[in-house]
């Protein structure tokens, strides 16, 4: 069996709440690279996350992008 096709992260929206992402290296739009998914608005299909360093830091996007290995990593990166 080849493992050279990767099943996309996550594989399923309900996975992810308090789930932790990575800015992707060289993506500097946002000023902190922790992110932990705090809120899934299923309806909208989007998800709420929260800046590890700084709580009031927030930003909403639709729960696919972060498959976009461009931008997202999943789990905190050094």
């Amino acid at each position: 069996m080849s493992h050279s096709h990767q099943r996309p992260y996550p594989v399923h929206p309900n996975h992810l709440l308090h789930s932790k992402w990575s800015t992707a290296e060289g993506y500097d739009e946002l000023e902190y690279c922790h992110w932990e998914v705090t809120v899934h608005y299923k309806k909208s299909k989007e998800v709420l996350l929260r800046a590890t360093l700084n709580p009031e830091a927030t930003i909403k996007i639709d729960w696919r992008e972060l498959r976009d290995r461009a931008r997202w990593s999943p789990g905190w990166r050094a």
